[in-house]
């Protein structure tokens, strides 16, 4: 199941951690939340393009260690990003 705050709360967060996905389900994707956990999947490959979410100030990929890249244009979107988490993501191509 995955873990969406509710929009009262002060801390908004998408937790979809060690669900197998590979690829992200991106109408989950909303500009308001804070944090986005996505790590412990199965990517391949990050979108090219997603909403753009400047609130968003943690992103969390550590443990997709299928990886290969994240595209400049996925980064863009989160102009905001404080932290980005790509513990044990073993990319075969820089970051774009």
């Amino acid at each position: 199941m995955d873990h969406m705050s509710p929009p009262n709360e002060g801390c908004r967060s998408l937790v979809m951690a060690g669900r197998g996905l590979k690829e992200i389900p991106q109408y989950k994707i909303v500009p308001s939340f804070q944090r986005i956990s996505l790590m412990a999947n199965k990517f391949d490959r990050l979108p090219d393009h997603v909403v753009e979410c400047v609130e968003t100030s943690v992103l969390l990929l550590q443990r997709n260690s299928r990886l290969e890249e994240v595209p400049h244009g996925f980064l863009q979107a989160f102009p905001n990003l404080r932290i980005l988490d790509l513990t044990a993501v073993r990319m075969h191509k820089n970051l774009a």
